[in-house]
């Protein structure tokens, strides 16, 4: 099988990160491949951002479904953007980072905590907790301020302040898996566990045994109501 995974932002080097971490969780008989935005952001980090790259992703997808090369689509952003809009353009697998982490969390503790660098993305979390159903079982979410560069970079500092963020909320708020929150966190996930003694997940592996998983069942985006396809013909673009 081939997936698509798509980085909803334009930084080269994040993406390489979650393609590495990709190609890690993959299976043996499954292609990855990996890009990023050609416009747009370099991080998305607030709202504005993600109306900015939904439609960029959008436009990607519908492209990638033309040449009709892939089994199945994952977006590779905690925010999980454009996700229904993509499901409305495609019936393959459509899977987010962060709605697989949470439904894998649920299967290893019963309290999660997700820890982000990027403040104004909160609300964004926690609407995709509750779009989850996940609200009973969220304990924190931990938005350390710190520069994205330092984790691109793998800084000993950042892992630090990982450590001490899931060291916190498990002391405080019963955290029994860790989920980290973004495609800049992509490779930190196995060290983490090993320090803290928990589950911690990469959403980027999560999204790729999820995506082969539904490819393996045969299994499609139903079309009978909520993600039809949309009437293109009314639109003037």
């Amino acid at each position: 099988m081939k997936v698509n995974i798509i980085n909803p932002n334009t930084s080269k080097e994040m993406t390489e990160m979650i393609r590495q971490s990709a190609l890690s969780a993959a299976g043996s008989t499954t292609e990855i491949v990996c890009t990023q935005l050609k416009r747009g952001p370099s991080y998305a980090s607030c709202a504005y951002d993600n109306v900015v790259v939904s439609y960029e992703l959008v436009q990607m997808v519908r492209q990638a479904e033309t040449a009709g090369e892939f089994d199945a689509h994952v977006v590779a952003s905690f925010a999980d953007p454009a996700l229904d809009a993509l499901r409305e353009v495609t019936d393959k697998p459509v899977v987010g980072i962060a709605e697989s982490a949470i439904h894998f969390a649920a299967f290893l503790g019963y309290r999660f905590s997700i820890i982000n660098s990027m403040p104004r993305l909160e609300k964004i979390f926690r609407d995709e907790v509750k779009n989850a159903g996940a609200e009973g079982r969220l304990a924190s979410i931990l938005l350390p301020s710190r520069d994205i560069s330092d984790f691109l970079n793998h800084e000993d500092s950042a892992m630090q302040i990982l450590v001490e963020a899931a060291k916190r909320t498990m002391e405080r708020d019963g955290a029994e898996v860790i989920l980290l929150g973004g495609g800049m966190l992509s490779g930190y996930a196995e060290a983490l566990s090993r320090i803290i003694g928990i589950p911690v997940l990469d959403g980027v592996k999560c999204a790729v045994k999820l995506a082969e998983s539904l490819v393996s069942l045969g299994l499609k985006t139903s079309k009978f109501r909520i993600f039809a396809a949309p009437d293109f013909e009314k639109y003037q673009l």
